[in-house]
């Protein structure tokens, strides 16, 4: 089975950086929102190894056996704003991109579905292993 790992680079109160990695070659940026004791819809997942699939006609994948947590998704999207819930696209699920640019009191991650288009490229519509590792 196939194992896509998203390493954490970087957190502050307001935000979460990381990157996708698969067969040790970075295939998009991660945003999420920062840690919030695992608290559904403000706070990222644990750490931890969760079955992951494509969810066809969706643009998304499904990420399962999260603890405490569920519709938890790597899906398109480009800002979390954990101070705004209305103008949060992530939910507390994991948005990937291809950069990110600063804004204060947010984070913003760009171009979301190319990198949605390359996760799904490199990981099929089978069945992963989603690795969340930390790099803090």
């Amino acid at each position: 089975m196939k194992t896509l790992t998203m390493l954490r680079c970087a957190r502050d109160n307001t935000k979460t950086h990381g990157v996708f990695v698969y067969e040790n070659e970075v295939i998009a940026l991660s945003l999420e929102l920062p840690w919030i004791l695992n608290r559904a819809n403000i706070s990222c997942i644990p750490c931890g190894d969760f079955a992951a699939k494509w969810m066809p006609g969706r643009d998304r994948f499904e990420v399962n056996g999260v603890p405490q947590r569920t519709l938890i998704r790597i899906h398109p999207g480009n800002v979390v704003n954990p101070s705004d819930p209305f103008k949060d696209d992530s939910d507390g699920c994991i948005i990937p991109g291809e950069f990110f640019e600063y804004e204060k009191g947010k984070g913003v991650i760009k171009n979301s579905r190319d990198a949605i288009a390359r996760l799904h490229a490199a990981m099929g519509n089978d069945e992963f292993i989603l690795a969340v590792r930390e790099a803090l």
